[in-house]
């Protein structure tokens, strides 16, 4: 296995391959729950690097925008949602 993680990079919704990155670091250590945070969250989806490891697999989250208009869509889009904290 190469150590590389430039292979990896896949875009779910980042804007860089940055969610497919993290998914496979997490890969190798065997961490498959956990908490993560992301600052500029936006609607919770736009370029977000977590946004695979809270909607899809569990993972906790707290999401932060402190943009207005981007605060009400990211409450739009967490909206019932129990495993995220804005």
């Amino acid at each position: 296995m190469s150590n590389s993680l430039n292979g990896y990079a896949g875009n779910i919704t980042s804007q860089f391959g940055e969610d497919g990155i993290i998914r496979e670091i997490f890969e190798r250590i065997g961490k498959t729950r956990g908490i993560c945070v992301e600052f500029g969250a936006w609607d919770g989806r736009h370029f977000s690097n977590t946004w695979d490891l809270w909607y899809n697999h569990g993972w906790k989250s707290i999401l932060i925008e402190g943009d207005k208009f981007k605060f009400a869509e990211l409450m739009k889009t967490v909206s019932g949602l129990t495993n995220v904290s804005v």
